[in-house]
């Protein structure tokens, strides 16, 4: 069923009418073989290939004597059935409970695979990691009977380059474990001090989510909480809460201010700049009310405009999960929610309107999902279970796959790895220019309430057919910018390969290449050379077909290159020191 609801907010985009409608196709013949998960599931890269594998589970006994297996399905090749392989067996007899409520994804021993971290109901943290050709997995156990985990996300919380581990823990203070370096991890004292303003038992914490919701360069982290049985909405075990990272290991609890300490017995939330103006707004998912949309005022200050938006009647269920993503690919991010057999597509328009539809997976009664590209095409596609609390009565329903279907709007996917900042990336903040202004994705591992979506950044375009630039700022303080940038690919960026600004390497003043066009000579000035000096300067110059030309190291604020000899054409010069590109542009030769 198609809805139509609007706010009252005015865009810079006249030319967009209405949302492109999305369909999706049952693909899950594919899968190597039939799966009954619940909540914790996950799509993405699990043997490095730069495609989305699928992780799930298939519990086996009964409550009090069971195991969890948990299972990655590879992809292969459009069209081709995926590949299974076992990554290993959780034991949970005793527990009360079959089913792992949590799992997050990354690199956390920098061996240059992805290893999986998931856990329930008092049977401990499981981390499995893969070996450096993630053909096997060995497991580590932490917090072994210590803790009811809920969600859980992945972070560099402490700044050393390395990635920790956030865990919701529903009955008491959640927990951090913490990297040693070697992909060791542990609990320790973290400067992220999770408790609430109010005295409480800390309790009630189901999903997290980091995300940098006030532009200051570091990941601020978001709690949905929800506790069984209060029925206060004041009460401070049920009050969402927003952390936010002054950048020097210290954290400020500051939902109240911000206008995000919500008490619906939240489930999920989700970050996403849904009118690209460069900030972050947030949807979060309600069990005991209607859930809530909430706009950034740029400074991450928020304000509710759910009324507004007219969002109440259009998410009537208990909502499990909740994500931003473009499925239309027209360069503006949707709404996804999903949970208790129903789900609802909010299709952003780009003009403060969606369109709205509930009915897109048949008979198939949804309650969790995982999201990626399950056929490297270019569109978001979905791993869904009905199983888990708030799954549909007493059946077991198997997990099934959907494809979107697509259409012609292009599109361009972001993988990074870092060198100084942790190898997967987590906590940068990658954005794109172009005809829509700016589209931001923070990169987040372990999201909404305890899934994990792909690590691979997502970004739909619309008909344009070339982004002016990419920009990817570093959790270490790098910044990599690239310009005239080929959409329907996916890149690969690794951190400090890209150009660098001037105002990174501490500049005052510019660089200047003129006069464009020229005749017979280039002059390059740096007007800040003492600054520059000591790192290698070079102009290259090359052809239209990239061909290497000329080069000239640089000695002076002002210099001269002779190019008489060259041939009339189109010529692309690079200015960079110590190997990292300063200047990049195009010069024409008369």
């Amino acid at each position: 069923m198609k809805k139509f609801l609007s706010i009252c907010i005015y865009f810079t985009f006249p030319f967009i009418l209405s949302a492109q409608e999305v369909s999706f196709t049952d693909a899950s013949d594919l899968l190597p073989s039939a799966t009954v998960s619940d909540h914790a599931i996950g799509v993405v890269d699990m043997n490095g290939d730069g495609k989305d594998d699928i992780i799930r589970m298939q519990s086996s006994g009964s409550p009090g004597n069971a195991e969890q297996t948990v299972y990655v399905a590879i992809q292969q090749a459009p069209g081709l059935d995926f590949v299974s392989q076992t990554l290993g067996t959780m034991d949970v007899s005793g527990t009360g409970s079959a089913d792992a409520w949590g799992l997050c994804v990354s690199d956390v021993d920098e061996n240059g695979q992805n290893d999986l971290i998931t856990g329930g109901f008092y049977n401990g943290v499981y981390i499995f990691k893969a070996d450096e050709d993630a053909t096997n997995y060995t497991a580590d156990i932490e917090l072994d009977g210590d803790i009811y985990v809920q969600g859980m996300s992945a972070l560099d919380i402490d700044n050393d380059g390395e990635i920790d581990i956030f865990i919701c823990d529903d009955n008491d203070i959640s927990q951090i474990l913490t990297n040693d370096g070697s992909g060791n991890l542990s609990e320790t004292a973290s400067g992220l001090v999770p408790e609430t303003d109010d005295p409480s038992d800390n309790s009630g914490n189901y999903g997290s989510v980091f995300m940098d919701v006030d532009n200051n360069g570091y990941c601020d982290l978001y709690l949905a909480k929800c506790r069984q049985g209060v029925t206060d909405n004041t009460d401070p075990r049920r009050i969402n809460q927003l952390f936010l990272n002054n950048g020097d290991g210290t954290w400020t609890s500051d939902g109240v201010a911000r206008g995000v300490d919500i008490g619906a017995q939240s489930w999920s939330a989700d970050f996403g700049d849904y009118d690209n103006d460069g900030d972050l707004d947030l949807f979060v998912g309600n069990h005991d009310d209607f859930s809530d949309f909430l706009v950034n005022d740029g400074n991450g200050f928020f304000t509710e405009m759910t009324s507004e938006a007219d969002l109440e009647s259009n998410f009537p269920f208990l909502v499990i999960q909740s994500t931003w993503m473009d499925f239309n690919n027209d360069g503006f991010i949707d709404l996804l929610a999903m949970g208790n057999g129903s789900h609802t597509l909010a299709l952003n328009n780009g003009d403060g309107t969606f369109e709205t539809y509930d009915d897109l997976f048949g008979d198939y009664p949804v309650n969790s999902y995982a999201l990626g590209d399950l056929n490297n095409d270019g569109f978001i596609d979905l791993y869904i279970t009905a199983n888990g609390y708030g799954g549909w009565g007493n059946e077991m329903w198997e997990d099934r796959m959907f494809l979107n279907n697509g259409n012609t709007n292009n599109w361009f996917k972001v993988s990074l790895t870092g060198v100084e900042s942790n190898i997967n990336g987590i906590g940068a903040r990658v954005s794109i220019y172009g005809p829509w202004g700016v589209q931001i994705r923070d990169v987040k591992a372990g999201e909404s309430y305890g899934i994990q979506n792909s690590l691979i950044q997502h970004f739909g375009l619309g008909s344009n057919e070339t982004i002016d630039q990419v920009s990817v700022s570093w959790p270490s303080g790098e910044v990599d910018n690239f310009f005239d940038v080929a959409v329907n690919q996916q890149m690969e960026i690794t951190e400090g390969t890209g150009v660098v600004s001037v105002d990174e390497l501490g500049l005052e003043a510019g660089l200047q290449v003129f006069p464009n066009p020229t005749t017979e000579l280039i002059q390059i000035q740096i007007d800040d050379f003492n600054v520059l000096k000591s790192n290698s300067l070079t102009f290259e110059l090359f052809d239209i077909d990239g061909r290497f030309v000329l080069n000239k190291n640089l000695q002076e604020a002002l210099n001269t290159l002779d190019v008489t000899d060259l041939a009339s054409g189109v010529y692309t010069y690079r200015l960079s020191a110590q190997g990292r590109v300063l200047l990049s542009d195009e010069i024409i030769k008369h």
